[in-house]
């Protein structure tokens, strides 16, 4: 009798782990649709910033102080500008709370480690390189992956692969096709995924 009792709690406590289980895909899913926004925004502020780019730094000089500060300032803005519109539409529930940290932390971990080589890159008086590009391409494809990997949606993850495939290209070009090689890679990785999401929260589908 106490054995099919222990047996019964068993049965109810991993159907309960697997409903906690469901329930936190479900809401990664969710959170990543109401993350649409963020994904186009990037997949047009990146690629828009280096046409602006590349048309004054032909004109300024590629060593004009303005331009040094010029993608810092850009990122940054754009970073405020997410945090600012997720912090507002984000919804507060105690059921989603677990999903809303995951996120979070993996996105925010992305923009400050995007940020602190940019940072390393001022103090220690580096320019722009190849090397710098890439590495941006492969911290943006891990946070793809991992997310994905995650809430397992398979085809967030394998956009990864397109960051990947960007960085391993730039490191054989010059310094001005890699920025336009990241940039459109940002645009077919980040706006492509982010009318993706956008038209699957729209339609209600995962």
């Amino acid at each position: 009798m106490k054995d099919n009792q222990e047996a019964r709690k068993n049965q109810d406590r991993a159907i309960q782990d697997i409903q906690t289980i469901k329930a936190f895909l479900e809401q990664g899913q969710r959170k990543l649709e109401d993350s649409g926004f963020h994904f186009i925004f990037w997949g047009l502020l990146i690629p828009i910033g280096f046409i602006v780019f590349s048309f004054l730094a032909p004109r300024l000089g590629y060593d004009a102080p303005i331009l040094r500060f010029f993608w810092p300032v850009l990122c940054g803005t754009g970073g405020i500008v997410s945090f600012v519109v997720g912090t507002l539409s984000s919804p507060r529930s105690a059921h989603s709370g677990y999903a809303e940290k995951v996120s979070t932390a993996l996105w925010v971990g992305n923009l400050l480690a995007v940020g602190i080589l940019f940072a390393a890159l001022f103090l220690g008086n580096g320019t722009f390189s190849l090397l710098f590009l890439s590495m941006i391409a492969v911290i943006l494809g891990l946070s793809y992956w991992v997310y994905g990997t995650v809430i397992q949606l398979r085809w967030f993850t394998l956009v990864a692969l397109g960051w990947w495939i960007a960085a391993l290209g730039i490191s054989f070009v010059g310094i001005s096709v890699a920025g336009f090689i990241l940039s459109a890679a940002t645009f077919v990785c980040s706006f492509i995924p982010g009318c993706v999401l956008f038209y699957s929260k729209k339609n209600g589908r995962k």
